[in-house]
């Protein structure tokens, strides 16, 4: 399991480092162990959680570097806010899910694995108005992206980003009013494609 963690890490372009593989493994075993009681994902098999999970969640990781406060809108089970709030323990990540089972469960990957930079927000997005707005808004939640900026636009001042799995380009003709980036990316170990939409507000 190491193993594809870092050789992941590797053809994405980033130096490993044993105390993040070390959390990020960490975080794999508890959605592991949490996964039967708060159903955080289909997905089962150790191997299989770290390509679409833990590697899904670090392809963002070399598009985020210039921003402090970063926003992960409809976290769930933790992706990519859990991944992100290990890579930069220096940055301020908040994780906002609806759920409160699913919020549960960060809390104690938070409280387990020490991430201090962390806070858990338990609310619908529409609803919550923070007292400074983020640099960054990101989620992988969202399959239609002009529903993610109509409800996510109030959080920041900066950009917002959409985690997509299918052909982004489908849905260029809807966001034609703000200026936007795709950016495709290589999950490792993985055929299918994956894009990154970036939209500044």
């Amino acid at each position: 399991m190491q193993d594809t963690l870092h050789r992941g890490m590797i053809e994405l372009g980033l130096t490993p480092d044993e105390t993040k593989i070390n959390k990020l493994l960490s975080y794999m075993v508890l959605l592991k162990k949490w996964n039967k009681t708060f159903s955080l994902t289909s997905i089962t098999d150790f191997e299989q959680i770290i390509i679409y999970h833990l590697l899904d969640g670090l392809t963002t990781i070399s598009y985020i570097n210039e921003f402090d406060s970063i926003l992960d809108i409809g976290s769930g089970m933790g992706v990519p806010g859990i991944i992100i709030a290990i890579w930069y323990p220096d940055k301020k990540v908040s994780l906002l899910d609806s759920n409160h089972k699913k919020t549960a469960f960060l809390k104690q990957v938070v409280i387990e694995l020490g991430l201090s930079n962390v806070d858990i927000i338990c609310s619908r997005v529409e609803s919550y108005n923070p007292i400074i707005p983020y640099d960054l808004a990101i989620s992988r939640a969202f399959s239609n992206s002009k529903l993610f900026i109509d409800l996510a636009k109030h959080l920041v001042r900066g950009v917002l980003m959409l985690m997509k799995s299918i052909k982004i380009e489908d849905e260029t003709d809807q966001i034609l009013n703000y200026k936007y980036n795709i950016i495709e990316l290589n999950l490792p170990f993985c055929m299918d494609k994956r894009y990154l939409l970036e939209i500044e507000i």
